[in-house]
């Protein structure tokens, strides 16, 4: 039970890092295409509602 909790707890914080990173190249990369990166963040959400996130 401690165990899920720090595991649960670490997910969460590599999603908030995951989403900070996506932020900053988002906004700050210009190489980057902007609809890759929608497609990108739409496959995330995708993938947390199917884990029922």
């Amino acid at each position: 039970m401690h165990l899920s909790f720090i595991l649960n707890a670490f997910t969460v914080y590599i999603e908030r890092v995951h989403y900070l990173l996506l932020f900053i190249i988002y906004h700050y990369s210009s190489f980057i295409k902007k609809p890759e990166m929608t497609r990108h963040l739409a496959a995330v959400r995708a993938y947390r509602q199917q884990d029922g996130i």
